[in-house]
């Protein structure tokens, strides 16, 4: 018997095989990853969408919600898409070339998905993409559609997610 300090803990033979088995798969295939990337070829019957930027912007959004960043329309600043941090995009990015008040513009788009994010002075965002409004409206979190009585583009309609 091993005491943690909470409660006592009863490691059998069974539980440490398994966690012994474990290990040696992890290590194992850590070994053979050290040869480098292995890329399977896809047939081209399930590889219709990979040219299109749109389909692998979609799938970048739904993959990565909530990681997302908001582009402010008035002046380019980010803000993260879950608590409204203000953000911005870390100086090693691709990405950190494009000044603040051309974002929208260049990305095309009102939202940003970024993969890793690291709080320092501010928070810095890395592996930035941009991200169709139309993908997360319609793959990432909770949409709510109502029908209205007024047709769409009626002046004062304004649409927000």
């Amino acid at each position: 018997m091993r005491f943690l300090p909470s409660a006592a803990v009863f490691l059998s033979r069974g539980i440490l095989a398994e966690a012994d088995a474990l290990h040696a798969s992890f290590f194992c295939s850590a070994r053979y990853a050290r040869r480098g990337p292995r890329f399977v070829t896809i047939p081209p019957a399930f590889d219709v969408n990979s040219e299109d930027p749109h389909m692998l912007s979609a799938a970048l959004a739904s993959g990565l919600f909530p990681k997302i960043l908001s582009i402010d329309p008035a002046s380019g600043q980010l803000k993260t898409f879950s608590n409204s941090q203000p953000a911005s995009i870390h100086p090693s990015s691709v990405n950190f070339r494009i000044k603040p008040a051309n974002r929208r513009e260049e990305f095309g788009t009102n939202h940003l998905a970024f993969f890793t994010i690291m709080h320092s002075k501010k928070l810095y965002a890395w592996e930035t993409c941009p991200v169709d409004d139309r993908a997360l409206l319609l793959l990432c979190g909770e949409s709510e559609f109502k029908v209205s009585p007024r047709p769409l583009g009626q002046s004062g309609d304004s649409y927000c997610f």
